[in-house]
């Protein structure tokens, strides 16, 4: 379900998966979208610098300016189709 609502949102060329569960119970993923060219999502423009590489280090984050609440609402909207 997320995986569809994400890829529909970020429309990414390849996904990397991350997944951590060491020290609580619970299970942390991080999934990653892979780009071969820029994207712009919200207006604002993402580079895969290390495309075809791993991913760490991640680049660094735009300044926000609301970007994080636009993503959220819009993997909600998908999610809720």
């Amino acid at each position: 379900m997320y995986q569809k609502a994400l890829t529909a949102l970020w429309r990414p060329d390849w996904w990397n998966y991350a997944q951590l569960g060491n020290e609580v119970p619970l299970l942390h993923f991080h999934f990653i979208p892979r780009y071969k060219e820029k994207r712009i999502v919200e207006g604002v423009e993402f580079v895969d610098e290390r495309w075809g590489k791993n991913y760490a280090p991640p680049p660094e984050m735009p300044e926000d300016k609301g970007l994080n609440e636009k993503i959220r609402l819009a993997i909600e909207k998908e999610i809720l189709k």
